[in-house]
């Protein structure tokens, strides 16, 4: 995977949107070529972002056109699944209280999936999962969070074509607004 950062992730996105089209859906991405749905995904609190009150930048939202809310956001590191870095972008995310896109606020449907993924291989697995138990149980105890998930996963991926596969399947048996 000898991509410039972020192509790797654009190619997907491209691959997703094709996909979710015809289901009713539009993605939106961060990365890629100029589109009406690629701009900056940003989490954050208050009532406008800014460099004060952003809390992350997401590479990818799943909107569902019928309901008008997103019903997945998607963090690929392309690099690694280090814990650490894997880590901020969950806990980032569900400490917003907000995404805006294009100069407005999405409304995140309540049983929306937040997915975080890093390159990694089968080593680190056994890491990941314990992760994800971890979160979900940490997560329980967020009762003051304004964004509610339905489901927070943590994964990792080997190559391209394993990333769009385990995102379409994640996506797919998540998916519900």
């Amino acid at each position: 995977m000898d991509k410039p950062n972020g192509q790797l992730t654009a190619d997907v996105a491209e691959r997703l949107a094709v996909y979710y089209d015809e289901r009713g859906f539009d993605v939106l991405h961060d990365h890629g070529p100029d589109s009406k749905n690629k701009g900056e995904i940003v989490a954050y609190f208050g009532k406008r972002p800014s460099r004060k009150t952003e809390l992350s930048q997401l590479d990818i939202a799943i909107f569902e056109r019928s309901s008008k809310k997103i019903c997945t956001l998607i963090e690929v590191e392309e690099s690694s699944a280090r814990p650490k870095t894997l880590l901020g972008d969950v806990f980032a995310t569900l400490l917003a209280e907000n995404i805006w896109f294009k100069g407005k606020n999405l409304e995140v449907c309540e049983h929306a999936s937040l997915i975080v993924v890093g390159q990694g291989d089968e080593s680190d697995k056994a890491l990941i999962d314990h992760l994800d138990q971890q979160v979900e149980s940490i997560r329980s105890m967020m009762g003051n969070a304004k964004m509610k998930f339905g489901r927070v996963m943590i994964d990792v991926f080997a190559e391209e074509a394993g990333l769009e596969k385990l995102l379409r399947e994640k996506v797919d048996a998540t998916r519900e607004c």
